[in-house]
């Protein structure tokens, strides 16, 4: 139940982050421009001590966190293209998680948390959700879909299959569906 409730706390901190950063500007120029391949984000680091490698790096104590970078999304082999993109990379004792984000209040989001945080090896949870309130899920333990991750860097490669629901129909046969998602955080 710790574990739940943590995977939960740092799901809804990333999600809050994610909030304030879009909210941080009224003028046109503020706004990201959408793109149609491949979502990119300016790089911040957060205040904090950062992680082993440094600011900038994922910390294992969540007190950095690192907002940019570029992300791509694929279900099924289709694109999911998330508009005006904010991408979001942070990290605690137990957890490192990753979040993209649409600045522009849709539902469009990706979310992938790993353990352990400083040499993740392991897929925890993923989800995705399109504009179209289509998503994927995968829990690991769940018996259900599978997942793995590989690391170049900041690059976070993670595939796998998961379970398909559509929010029109959520009584619809659970399908799996192959995953993948590349992050590259803080750009």
């Amino acid at each position: 139940m710790r574990t739940l409730s943590r995977v939960a706390a740092i799901v809804s901190v990333a999600a809050l982050s994610l909030g304030l950063a879009g909210c941080g500007g009224d003028k046109a120029e503020d706004t990201p421009e959408p793109t149609e391949t491949v979502a990119t984000a300016e790089p911040e680091v957060a205040e904090g001590p950062g992680g082993p490698g440094g600011p900038g790096e994922p910390a294992t104590d969540g007190g950095n966190a690192t907002v940019g970078g570029e992300a791509s999304i694929f279900v099924d082999g289709q694109e999911v293209v998330i508009d005006s993109p904010a991408i979001m990379c942070a990290g605690d004792d137990q957890f490192f998680g990753m979040t993209v984000a649409s600045y522009d209040g849709s539902t469009q989001a990706a979310a992938v948390m790993l353990t352990p945080p400083d040499n993740p090896d392991t897929v925890e949870m993923v989800s995705v959700l399109d504009k179209d309130g289509n998503g994927i899920a995968y829990v690991k333990d769940s018996g259900i879909g599978s997942a793995s991750v590989s690391v170049d860097g900041s690059t976070y490669t993670v595939t796998g299959e998961g379970t398909v629901a559509s929010m029109d129909d959520p009584m619809a046969a659970l399908d799996l569906t192959p995953f993948e998602i590349v992050i590259t955080c803080g750009g």
